[in-house]
């Protein structure tokens, strides 16, 4: 009997649970306190002494650094027209142009024959102008003007006949006589000049000069030319067009049955030239 008891009592103690043991664990606030946050302050942001300004009212600042704003759709941008003359004069060109008298006269200073009153009279040394009708004119020319640069206009100046409107003369002696005819009356002297000017071009504005050659036909009596010279001022308004004013003196000889001198033929003219080709 206390064998058995021996033998059971291990498995008996093993189905006898333990007494439990408690341990107290101090409680922890498991709040944490709220970290204060600096307050910041934004940086007050300096305007730019230099910079662009924007036309949209909701951007209330300027900046110092360049900004690109693509062009707006509204309205498309319009190329402007070039200060200088483009590829177009970088070669040779051919223009026709229509000029107009604006004074034109001989200048005389020798003895002279002239009739006054159906009367022939002399005036020794005698000094005066003959001036002539105003007429328009055909021009002729070819042309090499690149701009900023040298270049080359020539042609031909054909003026359609003038008539002589008054002479003008006075003497030694004092005498001065006007309206008198030192031609034929109502002479006409048909003009025409061979011309070739050196040409210096800049932007749009431009300088002719240079030599030419007059060749005269004439009512009343001959005129034969000589070498002369011109010079002017131009502006080219478009690439095709332009305007001109030219002052051209040229030697003249005079022969008639009255009166053999010689003179220059002085002529102020205003052309307006286009390009055709």
């Amino acid at each position: 009997m206390f064998a058995i008891v021996y033998f059971l009592l291990p498995f008996a103690r093993a189905q006898v649970p333990a007494k439990a043991t408690t341990t107290t664990i101090p409680a922890i606030n498991q709040t944490k306190p709220k970290a204060e946050i600096p307050k910041v302050l934004p940086k007050k942001i300096k305007p730019a002494e230099k910079g662009p300004v924007y036309s949209d009212p909701d951007k209330q600042y300027q900046s110092s650094e360049p900004v690109y704003e693509p062009p707006s759709n509204d309205k498309p941008t319009q190329p402007e027209m070039p200060l200088a003359p483009t590829k177009y004069f970088r070669s040779w060109k051919f223009a026709a142009g229509l000029g107009y008298t604006l004074l034109s006269y001989w200048q005389i200073k020798d003895n002279l024959s002239y009739v006054y009153n159906n009367a022939v009279g002399a005036c020794a040394n005698c000094t005066g102008n003959v001036l002539f009708s105003n007429v328009p004119a055909l021009m002729f020319e070819a042309q090499y003007a690149p701009p900023d640069a040298f270049g080359f206009m020539g042609g031909m100046y054909y003026g359609f006949p003038q008539e002589i409107k008054k002479i003008s003369l006075s003497g030694d002696a004092g005498e001065t006589v006007a309206g008198i005819d030192i031609t034929k009356p109502g002479a006409k002297v048909q003009t025409t000049l061979l011309y070739g000017n050196a040409v210096y071009r800049w932007a749009r504005a431009f300088i002719p000069a240079g030599l030419s050659y007059g060749i005269f036909g004439a009512d009343g009596g001959s005129a034969s030319g000589g070498i002369g010279y011109q010079f002017g001022f131009g502006l080219q308004i478009t690439d095709e067009f332009s305007v001109q004013w030219a002052y051209w003196q040229v030697p003249l000889s005079w022969s008639s049955s009255l009166n053999n001198f010689n003179t220059a033929f002085r002529n102020y003219t205003l052309d307006f030239k286009y390009i055709l080709f």
